[in-house]
């Protein structure tokens, strides 16, 4: 079991970025990851985040998680992030690992979209096929949308994503995730109820 230096408090800049991580996840074909165990590492550089990331899809294939560490313009960042699926819920747990504070959330917009089809969203949402190429010796496919670029495996892994003030480029990739990344530990999460927040 991991060692407790687990949990975040939702900062102003995390709900927006939790939020665009679940809706690239559901309609940019990432989703598909769930039900595969995958590890990936990536390089991250831009203006809200430069350090290491590494995200991981659990073998029941319920579960994903995201490593955080670097700097950002408040200073050091050491987050872990563990989203999974709990019926029709996708529930959030956001840690930080430097102060072992965190918060658990439902994502409101899980139920209302996760039936929908992923290929026609893309389509609605004006989504570009810009090819493929190799990214840490695994090929992936170009897609380009709202001045952003993201490259995914064929099972969905993103192996890189380009925007403004941005880029993540993947450095490894592996199919072992380790268990204790999707475990808490002890410390008492903060519930956020953001069904309230926007009044739903």
């Amino acid at each position: 079991m991991r060692k407790n230096k687990v949990i975040n408090r939702v900062r102003e800049i995390d709900i927006p970025v939790i939020f665009l991580i679940s809706f690239f996840f559901i309609f940019l074909g990432a989703n598909i990851s769930y039900g595969k165990e995958y590890m990936v590492k990536l390089k991250s550089e831009g203006m809200v985040f430069n350090g290491d990331i590494i995200r991981c899809g659990s073998k029941d294939g319920k579960s994903q998680v995201e490593i955080k560490k670097g700097k950002g313009p408040g200073g050091p960042i050491d987050d872990w992030t563990i989203t999974k699926i709990e019926g029709d819920k996708q529930i959030i747990i956001n840690i930080n690992n430097i102060d072992n504070t965190g918060t658990e959330m439902e994502n409101p917009m899980y139920s209302g979209l996760k039936d929908m089809d992923p290929e026609k969203m893309m389509e609605a949402m004006g989504v570009e096929d810009a090819g493929e190429k190799t990214v840490a010796g695994h090929k992936c496919s170009i897609k380009k949308v709202f001045g952003t670029e993201t490259c995914t495996t064929e099972g969905g892994v993103l192996l890189e994503a380009k925007g403004p003030g941005m880029s993540e480029v993947a450095t490894e990739v592996l199919d072992k995730c380790p268990g204790e990344y999707f475990e808490v530990g002890d410390v008492k999460l903060e519930k956020i109820d953001m069904k309230g927040i926007m009044g739903k």
